[in-house]
């Protein structure tokens, strides 16, 4: 898949360029942003997108668990991302959903990668598991192998020359 940056203010995106993104790829696009509403759910699925980026820590009581429900009904799938215990309980809950574990801590900032080597183990086999941020080197994918079905690498790609290398490692839950 293709994870796409949408959000303007941070990272300079916009949803012309998941419109572009999908206009030339014929791979599964992710709209990755601070959604925080159902109609930016509703506006992802319009703009092409295949799945949304939930981020549990982002999105208090219920509204993970409606977001997630806007975007099955949208019929886009969900990555809902998690950092700690707590945030996993909640994406847990959402039996549809993806679960994104993302070693940088988004208080701090600080990324720590035994973060998905400590949470991946609590996921049931049947859920899809994606490792997120912190990944500079084929070499780190390594640990990973049997934990994670995939791994969500944007910087490291974004510098690197040579995608296709950089993912070589098979990296297989």
């Amino acid at each position: 898949a293709v994870s796409v940056l949408t959000e303007p203010t941070r990272f300079g995106g916009s949803l012309d360029d998941l419109r572009r993104a999908v206009a030339c790829c014929a791979l599964p696009i992710l709209r990755k942003d601070f959604l925080v509403r159902p109609e930016q759910v509703g506006e992802s699925a319009t703009a092409g997108a295949s799945a949304v980026l939930l981020i549990a820590r982002c999105l208090p009581g219920p509204l993970l668990a409606e977001l997630a429900a806007a975007a099955r009904g949208c019929g886009l799938d969900a990555l809902v991302e998690c950092h700690d215990e707590a945030d996993l309980e909640r994406a847990l809950a959402l039996p549809d959903a993806a679960i994104g574990i993302n070693n940088r801590d988004l208080d701090t900032l600080r990324v720590d990668r035994g973060v998905v080597l400590r949470l991946s183990p609590r996921v049931p086999p049947d859920r899809v598991v994606v490792a997120e941020s912190g990944y500079d080197d084929p070499e780190q994918l390594r640990p990973l192998a049997g934990r994670v079905d995939a791994v969500l690498i944007g910087s490291a790609l974004m510098r690197g020359g040579d995608a296709a290398a950089f993912a070589r490692p098979e990296v297989r839950r």
